[in-house]
């Protein structure tokens, strides 16, 4: 799956990447550290795909 995460003001936190299912990547939002995590990805032939993500503060 591709993700980018932006802010509001469309700074990117996470610039374009591919992820794949139980992957998790790390950025940083206001000093503090995070990671997105995509806990499930459903694609589907006919209908719609999906995918679950999580965002939580950075494991250490």
């Amino acid at each position: 799956m591709l993700l980018a995460l932006k802010t509001a003001n469309h700074q990117y936190l996470l610039e374009r990447t591919l992820m794949a299912q139980g992957q998790a990547l790390c950025f940083e939002y206001e000093g503090e550290q995070y990671q997105v995590t995509l806990k499930r990805l459903v694609n589907k032939l006919v209908g719609r795909d999906f995918a679950v993500v999580t965002i939580s503060p950075k494991k250490n």
